[in-house]
């Protein structure tokens, strides 16, 4: 499955008209999502950082236990980590 995913650039206004902050035109993204990639349900989240980065562990509980099983673990920079944020605070709102 393909889906064609504008990027999310900051704009400003200038005497020219509108440009990204790259100056270069914006145009959609294509995004490949496998045909056989399944969705993993997460009721656990644990974040790690360090001075460049974070990392989020995405666990399951098992069963009537307090044990956590780990099912997914997504690193990026803090950065990323920080526009992430923003888009989840966004869409959380609506």
């Amino acid at each position: 499955m393909e889906k064609d995913i504008k990027p999310n650039t900051k704009q400003n206004n200038s005497s020219k008209g509108q440009e990204n902050t790259l100056n270069s035109p914006v145009s959609p993204m294509q995004v490949n999502v496998p045909d056989n990639l399944n969705v993993v349900y997460t009721d656990s989240t644990f974040v790690h950082k360090n001075k460049f980065g974070i990392v989020l562990d995405f666990a399951q509980t098992v069963g009537p236990t307090n044990r956590q099983n780990v099912v997914a673990r997504v690193g990026m920079s803090k950065e990323h980590a920080k526009a992430l944020y923003d888009a989840l605070d966004k869409n959380l709102k609506d």
